[in-house]
């Protein structure tokens, strides 16, 4: 036993005394529910993309493709399932693209442009690449966070 070296100091757990930052929210289903079915709050560009990105996957995945053996086309068959499908996804995404417009400090109302194909496509791109304030605004505290209270008092002119 005196041959044996002292034993090695066990690192810090990680965590929020570690990094010197507050714990993050858990992710749970209250807010998955509220990041795509409510309309209130701010995202920042990570969660907008990624929520995007997801929309896409479930709404390229639940479509059933089919090659055309005459002409070798990739076609899409629709159905119920997808259209019920489409649907959501659409309506999640204007969800998220309605918070991500609180994020730049303007109203949900110019969510309609997604409607509209060309719009859509140009508005999407420049959602996700415009920075945020990261300052409370009238809309929310701060971005990527599930409001628990009502939005601060701001105002507009200042």
């Amino acid at each position: 036993m005196a041959n044996m070296p002292p034993p090695l100091p066990t690192p810090p757990e990680p965590g929020p005394q570690a990094s010197g930052l507050p714990p993050a929210p858990p992710v749970d289903g209250q807010t998955f529910f509220w990041l795509f079915f409510r309309f209130d709050g701010r995202v920042g560009r990570q969660v907008y993309w990624l929520s995007i990105l997801f929309l896409t996957a479930v709404a390229g995945v639940s479509g059933p493709f089919a090659v055309d053996p005459e002409s070798g086309e990739v076609l899409m068959q629709f159905g119920p399932v997808q259209s019920f499908v489409y649907t959501l996804a659409t309506i999640c995404s204007i969800a998220v693209s309605i918070k991500r417009l609180h994020d730049l400090n303007m109203s949900g109302l110019f969510a309609i442009g997604l409607l509209f194909f060309p719009v859509a496509l140009i508005m999407t791109l420049w959602l996700g690449f415009r920075a945020g304030n990261g300052q409370p605004n009238k809309y929310g505290w701060e971005p990527d966070v599930r409001p628990t209270q009502p939005p601060p008092t701001v105002d507009d002119d200042a």
